[in-house]
């Protein structure tokens, strides 16, 4: 069975309930010297024409068509003239259907007119109740589905914005080590440790969506140590890290992704070229400005299709979404990436 025929089937279910229900109790109440007879039976059927007729169209026309769409006027005007017309099916079920069904039975409508309106009122009052109470449940259900999806879809994000960074990083550090290598340079062992120390802290969080800023801040200084090998003015990439790094939090090789974007726009084996990054702990702010000269030629031949610093931006939304800001600038032959996150 589907899940729509499920629920046509259970609505149907507890629709014949509720009258079964309304049913039983408005017998006993027909029943006025404590012995049910046929006529107590036939009684309260008739009487319960009117009543199924109002609650119906109330309960599956009305409800769904104009009183949850905000028409109210349009629905309060509706009842009203329901109400009415129930009155008078009310008196036709006894002046003329009973005699006409059964004409062996003399039916009196036994209830005065506000009486009949009362218990009318009531049944309005129980059935919309019963039908905003469910329409409420299926509302939180919904909520509850739209949650999860959410929470499953910005997990699967996550793991496929961290799985565009690795494959850049690896690409950038073979680079080096086989730059290196050409070069016969003595430092290339320790480059190649320095490498795997870094693929191991790489795969050892790939599954996490924080990272220790400690962490982060010494697999950046590894990074950079290994970037150096090869520049012919090292001085010209600085890492700076100022305050106490203590139990602070950001979005898994997040920092790395500024220093490589620097690294790819900013030909930094260039004289007078630079990669500037100073990490500022203050409290419980983290401000971290990278900051690299541009090389405009080769600007020109690489474009900038803004996919690493969009992926950032989608993952601080995630993790950070409001408590974070991200500024990028770009001016005389600079690029400036400005970060803040709080954590309070």
């Amino acid at each position: 069975m589907n899940r729509n025929l499920k629920s046509i089937f259970f609505g149907f279910i507890q629709f014949l309930l509720f009258w079964v229900v309304s049913f039983a109790i408005l017998l006993k109440l027909m029943d006025q010297d404590g012995n049910l007879t046929t006529i107590d039976f036939i009684y309260t059927a008739l009487f319960h024409i009117h009543l199924i007729m109002f609650v119906s169209l109330n309960t599956f026309l009305f409800i769904p068509r104009d009183l949850e769409k905000g028409k109210y006027w349009i629905y309060g005007l509706e009842i009203m003239i329901f109400f009415l017309l129930s009155f008078v099916l009310y008196e036709m079920n006894y002046n003329w259907l009973s005699d006409w069904i059964f004409p062996d039975f003399y039916f009196v409508a036994v209830y005065e007119p506000h009486e009949t309106l009362g218990i009318l009122l009531i049944y309005y009052v129980v059935s919309t109740l019963l039908v905003l109470s469910k329409s409420w449940f299926k509302a939180l259900s919904l909520q509850k589905e739209v949650a999860e999806l959410k929470e499953m879809t910005s997990a699967n994000e996550l793991k496929s914005l961290r799985s565009q960074v690795s494959p850049h990083f690896l690409f950038n550090s073979l680079n080096t080590i086989y730059g290196l290598s050409i070069k016969k340079a003595p430092e290339t062992p320790e480059s190649i440790l320095s490498l795997s120390q870094i693929l191991r802290y790489n795969l050892e969080q790939s599954t996490e969506e924080l990272a220790s800023l400690r962490n982060e801040v010494g697999y950046v200084k590894d990074y950079i140590h290994l970037q150096k090998a090869r520049l012919d003015f090292p001085d010209q990439l600085r890492l700076v890290v100022l305050g106490e790094i203590t139990n602070q939090k950001v979005p898994t090789l997040m920092i790395i992704e500024f220093l490589e974007n620097a690294l790819k726009h900013g030909n930094i084996q260039s004289e007078g070229a630079f990669i500037y990054m100073k990490i500022t702990i203050d409290n419980d702010v983290m401000e971290m400005i990278c900051s690299n000269s541009i090389d405009i030629e080769r600007e020109h031949q690489l474009g900038s299709t803004g996919i690493g610093l969009n992926n950032i931006r989608k993952r601080l939304e995630l993790l950070f979404p409001s408590n974070h800001n991200l500024v990028v600038n770009k001016k005389n032959h600079e690029f400036i990436v400005e970060l803040r996150l709080n954590y309070v």
